[in-house]
């Protein structure tokens, strides 16, 4: 069998075409159409049904969580394996856990795009960005607006769960038990996966009573939040996770390729299998035609167990993939696709700083397209306007976007992202790693030709 190297290409390349997804999806939504439910009154049915495909990535959000629990326990048990205790394996993924839920709703406040009140549906909450930007004023921040979660505080989250079983997995040389933990971890994602839709439905309706009764009240109703009631709420997101431990097992245990593809197959098709069920249960009991249905579907706060069953299926065959084409290849063919993907590989290095900026820029961007092409007015936001029907203005938006964040990311590379998120959380967390963090250094534009150079030292 191909030895792994210690730092994971496939995990590289796939967290930066994670980011590069929202960086694009974003702004041809959100950017282009302010929200969902006005890109859908303003573009044809069939042109909805045309980039189906493509819609459907934006509900993929989960990947960055099976992302995150991959590389969390594949990084716990390779520094475990090099005599650290698990305490000192797991301390630097904890305190950026921590960090990542204190910089959650300070991102919201501060920089979030404007949403409905998921309180009240026929409110707007701004940001002071988009306050800024779309009203021209500035907006106080308030509670309701946290409850609108986004991925960040699911991520933060599950970096503690995730940390929590495997404790409890690797006590008593638990961590030698391969097949026990998968199973233990894989059964636990299958559980939650298919009952977290009817028991956030239940919940769902008190987190307004409890938000309205005010005081402290509105704190607790933004933690029952946290847990249910939005898409990436805690839960479905941790089944992502539990899923992605599943693979950062295999891979930190160097498992043979016919295990790695038999457990992905085995989770991936079941998932697949459960779509194709609840989807045709839908369309039997719902009286609307096949295509309402699908756009219905679309149109969602609690994220449907047919998308969630789905997007599982997806990400679990696209890991195999990823793995057989990246991590049991030579390690003269690795290092050469680690070239080829220096670009791709400098977007997932900084992934939460640009989805902390990207509603900052594109924002900018997009009210400056709004604005141009719309006779220098920008018309009341949330309502149609003459740029939503300009086909060239909607291209040119979107090239220049896209070239934007490619300048940008690869600029930064030249300081190696000095000053963004990672390079805090770096700061922060190195005091207390036995092995200082080189996460940054392998995507400096000058550092393709050292990826898989020093593999002792090499560490995600």
């Amino acid at each position: 069998m191909v030895e792994f190297r210690e730092r994971l290409i496939s995990v590289d390349i796939a967290k930066g075409i994670a980011i590069m997804g929202v960086l694009f999806l974003h702004p041809t939504i959100y950017g282009n159409f302010h929200t969902p439910a006005l890109a859908q009154s303003v573009v044809p049915t069939y042109v909805t049904l045309i980039f189906l495909p493509l819609i459907l990535l934006g509900t993929l959000g989960g990947g960055f969580l099976i992302l995150s629990g991959l590389i969390s326990t594949y990084n716990i048990i390779k520094r475990t394996g090099r005599n650290q205790s698990f305490r000192a394996a797991s301390l630097s993924i904890l305190l950026n856990s921590l960090i990542i839920l204190i910089i959650a709703p300070l991102r919201t406040m501060l920089l979030a795009r404007t949403h409905p009140n998921s309180l009240d549906p026929t409110k707007y909450e701004y940001s002071i960005l988009s306050g800024l930007l779309e009203t021209g004023s500035f907006v106080s921040p308030n509670l309701v607006q946290l409850m609108q979660i986004g991925i960040l505080p699911a991520i933060g989250l599950c970096g503690f769960v995730i940390v929590f079983l495997l404790w409890i997995l690797f006590r008593k040389k638990g961590k030698t038990k391969t097949k026990r933990n998968i199973i233990i971890l894989a059964s636990l994602g299958f559980i939650i996966s298919a009952v977290y839709e009817p028991i956030t439905n239940i919940v769902n309706p008190f987190v307004g009573i409890i938000y309205n009764k005010g005081g402290g009240f509105m704190f607790l109703a933004y933690i029952i939040r946290l847990f249910f009631g939005h898409q990436l709420s805690f839960f479905p997101m941790i089944c992502y996770a539990l899923f992605g431990m599943v693979f950062g097992i295999l891979l930190a245990q160097k498992s043979e390729y016919t295990l790695i593809k038999k457990t992905g197959l085995g989770i991936g098709l079941t998932y697949l299998i459960g779509f194709i069920i609840t989807l045709s249960i839908r369309f039997i009991t719902d009286q609307n035609s096949p295509v309402a249905v699908i756009i219905d579907l679309l149109d969602y706060v609690i994220f449907p167990k047919e998308l969630c069953f789905l997007g599982l299926g997806i990400m679990m065959l696209l890991l195999i993939l990823m793995t057989k084409k990246i991590e049991f290849k030579s390690e003269e063919n690795k290092s050469n696709i680690a070239k080829k993907t220096g670009l791709i590989r400098k977007f997932g290095s900084i992934t939460l700083s640009l989805f902390i900026l990207e509603p900052v820029f594109n924002g900018l961007l997009a009210t400056l397209f709004h604005y141009l092409f719309n006779g220098g007015s920008l018309y009341p936001f949330f309502s149609p306007d003459p740029y939503m029907q300009n086909t060239l203005a909607i291209i040119l938006f979107e090239i220049s976007f896209i070239i934007f964040w490619i300048f940008f990311v690869y600029s930064w590379s030249k300081i190696n992202f000095r000053y963004g998120f990672e390079h805090l959380i770096i700061r922060i967390t190195d005091p207390f790693r036995k092995e200082k963090s080189m996460k940054l250094s392998y995507f400096s534009t000058n550092s393709n030709k050292d990826v898989l150079k020093n593999n002792a030292n090499n560490k995600n």
